[in-house]
C-alpha cells in the first residue's frame, strides 16, 4: 500500500474514519469519500483503477486487500473465440458490469449480437441473445396488486425473465415472471408493509402499560430454553448462570450465579416483585412453574 494521502480523520456523520484519500491499494487509488455507507455504517470510497475505470469500494475491503482493482485483475482472461451456449465471444468492450467485470461482444447462432458480462457467460446465466426462450408476454396482466407494463431487456440471475410492473399503490417495481405466476410477488412491498403494520397495531392493542399480560402470565417456555426457567440461562464465557427479567419494555439484570437454583430463586423473587402486583392489579392469575434440570446451556 502506497500512502500519499494526508493522515487525518473524516467525519462520516456517524463516526470519524481515517482519511485514505490519495492512498493506493493494488491498482486502485482512492480519490474521495463517497456519501454511501455499507450495511454496518462503514465508509465507502471512490477509487480510480490503473485501467481507467472507477469503482466504489468499502474501506475495510481496501485495507484488507480484498479488492485490488475495478475487476480487471480477475477478468483479464481473454474469452475471445470461446462459445457459451448459442453465443460466441467476438471482442472485449470498454464497458464494465456493476461489479467491475468485463463486458464482451457476442454473436448468437441466430445472427443477433449481444453484450454480456464475463461472469454471466461463465455461470451460464446468459446462453443466447434471447432467442432460446421467447418469453411469454405478460403485459397487461394483473397479479395481486401488480399490473405488468412491459418486458425488461435485462435478465436476472440464471437468465430469469423480468417484467416492469405498476403497483396499485402507484409505485413501479420489477418482478421475475415465474415469481408473478407462482404468486410469490403480489405488490411492490406495500402489502407486506401493511400486514406488518396491522400486526404491530394488534400487538400494541394487547399491551397494558407497555406489557403483555398474557406473556408474563404464561408458563410456556421458549423453544430455545434448556434451563427449565424463563429468564435463566447459562453464560458460557463466565461459566455462571445468568438471571434476568423483562418488564414494561425494560430488561433488568438479576445477577450471575454459580448454582442454577440460586439463579432460579432470583428470577422467582423478581416475578413476585414485578409481575405479581401487576397481574393482580389487572386481575390475571399467575402460576409459577419452575423445573430444575441438569447443568445445561441455552
Amino acid at each position: 500500500m502506497q500512502n500519499t494521502g494526508a493522515d487525518k480523520k473524516r467525519n462520516t456523520g456517524n463516526k470519524l474514519v481515517k482519511d485514505i484519500t490519495g492512498q493506493t491499494f493494488g491498482r486502485l487509488t482512492v480519490t474521495s469519500l463517497s456519501e454511501k455507507r455499507d450495511d454496518s455504517g462503514g465508509a465507502i470510497w471512490n477509487c480510480r483503477c490503473e485501467c481507467g475505470n472507477t469503482k466504489q469500494v468499502r474501506g475495510n475491503s481496501l485495507k484488507r486487500g480484498l479488492v485490488k482493482s475495478c475487476g480487471c485483475l480477475s477478468t483479464l482472461k481473454d474469452l475471445t473465440g470461446q462459445t457459451f451456449g448459442n453465443l460466441t465471444v467476438t471482442t472485449k468492450t470498454d464497458k464494465r458490469a456493476s461489479n467491475g467485470g468485463v463486458i464482451w461482444n457476442c454473436l448468437c447462432v441466430c445472427g443477433n449480437t449481444r453484450e454480456v458480462s464475463g461472469g454471466n457467460l461463465r455461470r451460464g446465466a446468459v446462453r443466447s441473445c434471447g432467442c432460446l426462450k421467447s418469453p411469454e408476454d405478460l403485459s397487461g396482466q394483473v397479479f395481486g396488486n401488480l399490473k405488468v407494463i412491459k418486458l425488461v431487456e435485462e435478465r436476472g440471475a440464471f437468465g430469469k425473465i423480468i417484467f416492469e410492473c405498476v403497483c396499485a399503490c402507484g409505485n413501479t417495481t420489477q418482478a421475475k415472471a415465474d415469481s408473478l405466476k407462482r404468486g410469490l410477488v403480489k405488490s411492490c412491498g406495500c402489502l407486506k408493509y401493511k400486514h406488518n403494520s396491522q400486526i404491530n397495531e394488534f400487538a400494541k392493542a394487547m399491551l397494558v402499560e407497555g406489557t403483555s399480560l398474557s406473556q408474563i402470565a404464561s408458563e410456556k417456555l421458549s423453544i430455545n430454553n434448556t434451563s427449565g426457567t424463563t429468564g435463566v440461562k447459562w453464560d458460557k464465557n463466565r461459566k455462571k448462570w445468568y438471571a434476568q427479567i423483562d418488564f414494561q419494555g425494560k430488561r433488568t439484570h438479576l445477577g450471575s450465579f454459580v448454582n442454577k437454583e440460586d439463579a432460579i430463586q432470583a428470577r422467582k423473587e423478581a416475578e413476585e416483585e414485578y409481575y405479581k402486583p401487576f397481574l393482580e392489579k389487572h386481575k390475571h392469575k399467575h402460576k409459577h412453574k419452575h423445573k430444575i434440570k441438569g447443568n445445561d446451556a441455552i
